[in-house]
């Protein structure tokens, strides 16, 4: 609590440029807002709830090269920020993310694993991902490429058949503008997620759809700037 009253009533910056916020429409619409250090780093995020009512506060830290390396979790019951609980990020060799895991500060579990192959290059993702399954693989457009151009959506991660194989499309500026399933309940090529961009190439709009029956938009995304 004595950090949090530290940061909330210190010099919280908000720099032109920067992630002012997001704004997520699911069930319920809930909105982040991103508060900056000197560094540029977004140290406090704020959540609030669709009657713009705070429900949570995070803390977020970060080392010398400006990496997450841990966040602090205050639910804020009747108007009383309370500890909740506390998310860790554990960095390879390479400086990549390796793991985040969550939980009280003595007992942390892993929720999800990142793993790479000898390029360096993001292969596979264990644990929640977007669109709510349990593991993804990536492929690459060549040996040499960085550029993700396939995606395989797990479930469960225990299965070795994935339910979805993503196609990853760009624009002309190599920007991730959708990934695109095939199912023959889809009636063709469906996107399951979509990506917008502001004129000066940051993102400020993202969109997934259950593609279980048809093509239908449960979760959308806005993103605002300072």
């Amino acid at each position: 609590m004595v950090e949090l009253k530290f940061i909330l009533n210190g010099d919280l910056l908000s720099p032109s440029g920067k992630l002012k916020s997001k704004t997520v429409y699911y069930q319920f619409t809930t909105r982040e807002e991103y508060f900056y250090n000197l560094s540029g780093d977004p140290i406090l995020s704020i959540s609030l709830n669709e009657i713009n009512d705070t429900i949570a506060y995070s803390i977020n830290y970060f080392d010398v090269d400006h990496k997450l390396i841990s966040s602090k979790i205050f639910k804020n019951e009747q108007r009383d920020p309370q500890y909740f609980n506390n998310t860790t990020y554990v960095y390879n060799s390479a400086n990549k993310l390796a793991s985040i895991s969550k939980g009280s500060s003595e007992d942390l579990t892993i929720i999800n694993e990142y793993f790479y192959d000898e390029q360096d290059r993001l292969i596979e993702v264990v644990g929640p991902i977007p669109g709510g399954g349990e593991k993804a693989l990536f492929f690459y457009e060549s040996p040499q490429s960085e550029k993700v151009i396939e995606e395989q959506f797990f479930w469960d991660k225990s299965i070795l058949q994935p339910y979805y194989t993503y196609k990853v499309n760009y624009d002309n500026e190599d920007r991730l503008i959708s990934k695109t399933a095939q199912k023959e309940n889809l009636g063709g090529e469906k996107a399951g997620f979509q990506y917008f961009y502001t004129s000066d190439g940051t993102i400020a709009e993202e969109k997934e759809y259950d593609l279980h029956f048809g093509q239908q938009l449960v979760r959308r995304t806005v993103c605002e700037y300072y």
